[in-house]
């Protein structure tokens, strides 16, 4: 046998093996957006729920509040108005279960919203105006 027929031979056995592997091998199947999971976290839920809102990518923690309030801040975007995401705001808080006690207007800035998450730990949003 001359070394040309092995490498015929292996290369024969080499396609046999990868057409074996294509065939019983796993196929990758691409996932589409409706099945990819929702995070169970309800901040992170009404994070979701107020993107039309958010100017940025999401909610900005606030390193100087008090240790027991969570305190997330947010910018508006410009083509919504104030009220208008004073009502998206409030009723998304509702529909997600927190329990928004009182909102804020704070001169020159924008809107402050204290409530409590459905597990009871005291929120405030801060939607912050920039076009003032």
């Amino acid at each position: 046998m001359r070394w040309s027929e092995i490498g015929l031979l292996l290369l024969a056995a080499t396609a046999v093996a990868g057409f074996f592997v294509v065939v019983t091998g796993q196929r990758q199947m691409p996932v589409r957006a409706d099945e990819v999971p929702l995070p169970s976290d309800p901040i992170d839920l009404l994070e979701l729920d107020l993107a039309g809102v958010i100017y940025g990518p999401g909610f900005r923690d606030v390193p100087s509040a008090p240790p027991d309030t969570i305190v997330k801040s947010m910018d508006l975007v410009d083509s919504i108005s104030l009220h208008q995401a004073n009502l998206l705001i409030t009723r998304n808080l509702a529909r997600r279960g927190f329990d928004h006690m009182v909102t804020y207007r704070i001169p020159d800035r924008g809107l402050s919203f204290i409530c409590r998450t459905p597990d009871g730990e005291p929120l405030r949003l801060e939607l912050n105006n920039t076009r003032l």
